[in-house]
């Protein structure tokens, strides 16, 4: 059983793009933000066709889709619904550890990261036209 989340690529582009500017700001002293985002792009486009050709090939029946922003929502009932669909009842103790660490970690405690493809180089109009069949094939709706 695999269980896949589903976000706005434009989002989790512009979050990866970030995240790699910062794991390389130890190691290195400048950043080429459009060829990062160029960079991105690219391995993004190249992971999301790979796991649309993968999911023509297979039936859905060892694959949980998961709309990330229910999972944002609504972590516990989002994780019961996962454990009922592969045959299994979440425990009270994993209900409750997890109630208890949402409640503990609200969105915006340890602060609030921006992010945009424009600061990449990208164009959002673009790049949404490039994950457009895979917004329609798992129906993710653009963030924002």
């Amino acid at each position: 059983m695999c269980v896949v989340t589903h976000r706005d690529p434009l989002q989790t582009l512009a979050s990866l793009c970030a995240l790699t500017e910062q794991y390389r700001a130890a190691r290195y002293d400048t950043t080429d933000r459009p060829a990062l985002g160029s960079e991105m792009l690219h391995f993004v486009t190249a992971h999301i066709e790979r796991f649309m050709a993968y999911r023509g090939t297979v039936s859905d029946g060892g694959i949980i889709d998961v709309d990330y922003y229910r999972l944002v929502a609504d972590p516990v009932a989002t994780v019961a619904d996962i454990y009922d669909l592969t045959g299994m009842t979440m425990p009270d103790t994993v209900r409750g550890r997890l109630a208890f660490w949402t409640k503990a970690n609200p969105k915006g405690r340890r602060g609030r990261h921006d992010y945009r493809l424009a600061d990449y180089g990208l164009d959002a109009e673009q790049v949404s036209t490039v994950f457009a069949d895979y917004r329609q094939r798992f129906g993710v709706n653009q963030e924002g």
